[in-house]
């Protein structure tokens, strides 16, 4: 199995292939500042048409998934597993996407309600009853104790158009050795909150979809009140209260009860002046977590994850190396790399240079994955 962090910068784009009498591919997130250099990259991992047989999607903030679009015309894609949203959470992602434009020379309300990612977020099951016929799964959100019995499914079979957080979907990789991956989708109110507090302010309503037209012609001042709420607040990025945590890797109890077992990495480096490095390695499970918080909620993951918890030896680190996404128990976690996307100029000063401190204190061996090609990291993951 391959697994490859690819060269976006301020964004993620991760993809796994295994090899073998059949090939599986599975991407977590599509997305980044640069939709160029991402639509460059995924032509660069995927021939026309390629089958992609799962996407799992952290979140709707542009820089995980605006890639999306290109992928889907591009490949041929089986399922698609986003964060469950209720009616009310859409509501304010959509009209996020409205009022970050407002104000704009270019701001067009057709244009953004015709977009892929708006109507993606009001109702993804179009793709389904599309001619794309692509089946999208929502995680629920996790609930506060660990299920210890989780339900699975194939990965490759019909799956319920929604599933609890914490079901298990596996591959047959090996005979008798199953690859998970596992969703965990966290949800914490008070990213969105301030956006709620002040949009309610404004216009006493969160609006649906189909309140905004009339909303528009109806208050000749609502452009200005909303540049200057963004003003204020200064609003940057998403409001997204929900992130879904994505392991990839084996289950305890399997890899313990097989004796004959070996696991191996080459890790290679994109550059002219690194060669592979080859290692054993046992512990090849990955945690990617997109921008899950986890200066506040770092106990909640380790408790979700329990199980898993001592075969991961990859961690992507959360929101791109950002300090108040960090904390700092992640370096006591036996880990073997840490994984950071971002941007090469640091636009958001992304990594904080304390996140790199600690990971290097700790001796973990970390990567930082920018735009430049020859930033991109791969592992090559050997199962015996």
């Amino acid at each position: 199995m391959t697994r490859s962090f690819n060269a976006i910068g301020q964004g993620a784009f991760y993809v796994e292939k295994f090899q073998g009498d059949k090939s599986i591919t599975i991407v977590y997130d599509c997305g980044s500042n640069s939709k160029r250099i991402l639509h460059k990259r995924i032509e660069e991992n995927f021939a026309k048409d390629e089958e992609i047989h799962a996407v799992y999607i952290s979140h709707f903030d542009n820089d995980h998934v605006n890639g999306l679009e290109k992928l889907i015309s591009h490949c041929h894609i089986r399922k698609i597993f986003i964060p469950f949203l209720d009616e009310s959470e859409k509501s304010l992602l959509l009209s996020f996407l409205i009022m970050k434009d407002v104000g704009k020379k270019s701001f067009n309300l057709k244009s953004i309600q015709d977009s892929f990612l708006y109507k993606f977020i009001e109702n993804p099951d179009f793709l389904l009853n599309s001619q794309l016929d692509i089946q999208v799964i929502k995680v629920k959100v996790s609930s506060d104790s660990h299920d210890p019995e989780p339900k699975r499914f194939n990965i490759l079979e019909n799956i319920p158009s929604s599933v609890a957080s914490g079901t298990e979907f596996y591959i047959d990789c090996v005979e008798g050795l199953k690859w998970l991956y596992i969703p965990y989708n966290f949800q914490y109110e008070e990213r969105g909150e301030q956006f709620r507090s002040a949009l309610l302010e404004i216009l006493q309503i969160i609006p649906s979809p189909c309140n905004w037209v009339q909303l528009i012609q109806s208050k000749s001042n609502l452009i200005v009140e909303i540049k200057e709420l963004f003003k204020s607040l200064a609003i940057e990025g998403d409001i997204n209260s929900n992130s879904m945590v994505v392991y990839s890797g084996l289950s305890k109890m399997e890899k313990d009860n097989r004796s004959d077992f070996n696991l191996e990495y080459d890790y290679i480096k994109h550059c002219h002046l690194c060669t592979p490095v080859h290692e054993k390695k046992e512990k090849v499970g990955c945690l990617y977590t997109g921008d899950y918080d986890a200066s506040e909620n770092w106990e909640d993951l380790k408790l979700h994850y329990q199980t898993y918890w001592e075969s991961i030896g990859v961690l992507q680190v959360p929101h791109h190396g950002s300090l108040l996404s960090h904390h700092k128990d992640i370096v006591n976690c036996k880990l073997d790399f840490a994984v950071i996307s971002a941007g090469a100029k640091r636009p958001h000063g992304h990594p904080h240079e304390e996140v790199i401190v600690d990971f290097c204190n700790a001796r973990i061996p970390w990567f930082l994955v920018t735009e430049n090609s020859y930033s991109k990291l791969d592992f090559k993951i050997y199962l015996a």
